[in-house]
């Protein structure tokens, strides 16, 4: 994939901001889920998963599943197959109220969801658990991660360093809410093997080496 185009430094949310977009087909809307993204950059996740191709995927922090049907679109419409890994807590009732998202129903939806409109060869795999952990856990090839998940510095960084190891060679690499101080930390850490590639909003996608 060649990843030459303008660096999209935007301070925007709105998609028709994005000349070199605003003429794409956006397979990812409505969005059947609540989302936390921004439209510029669910466009940005189902633009990715379309140009990148076959593969393995992973949304590292689910909340209602927004992001995940946006990778999943664009495998479809790329004409792709692939497995998106959704990692996500999922609202474990073991955890203080405060430490998790309500959303113990998103498994069941996106389950759901995916049976509807995708293909059997664009594949979902519920991943409950901590992130970081289940990241260290797999040893498979991955072609693109999202990370938004915990965003404090630490908890940014265990992903980081769980994940990126996973992303093979000119894959990508992307974070969310780069605003945020323990997410921008730990971004100015990042190993010299990733190329930033660009911003969207609050997402920063880099490239493998």
């Amino acid at each position: 994939m060649d990843w030459r185009e303008p660096r999209l430094d935007l301070a925007t949310q709105r998609l028709r901001d994005i000349r070199a977009w605003v003429r794409e087909k956006r397979g990812w809307g409505p969005l059947p889920f609540k989302s936390k993204t921004s439209y510029a950059e669910s466009h940005l996740l189902y633009r990715t998963a379309r140009l990148l191709g076959p593969g393995n995927y992973a949304d590292v922090g689910v909340y209602r599943g927004a992001s995940t049907v946006c990778l999943a679109s664009g495998l479809y419409d790329g004409g792709h197959h692939g497995v998106i890994y959704a990692v996500d807590y999922f609202a474990d009732p073991e955890m203080e109220q405060d430490d998790f998202c309500d959303n113990a129903d998103t498994p069941g939806r996106l389950q759901q969801h995916f049976d509807q409109h995708f293909p059997p060869e664009i594949q979902l795999k519920l991943c409950p658990g901590e992130s970081s952990n289940i990241g260290f856990s797999l040893d498979v090839p991955f072609k693109f991660v999202f990370i938004d998940a915990c965003h404090t510095f630490e908890g940014c960084m265990r992903d980081y360093v769980a994940w990126e190891r996973l992303v093979e060679p000119g894959g990508a690499l992307a974070f969310h809410d780069t605003n945020l101080p323990g997410v921008a930390q730990m971004i100015r850490q990042i190993d010299s093997h990733w190329d930033f590639s660009q911003q969207i909003y609050s997402t920063k996608l880099f490239i493998r080496k």
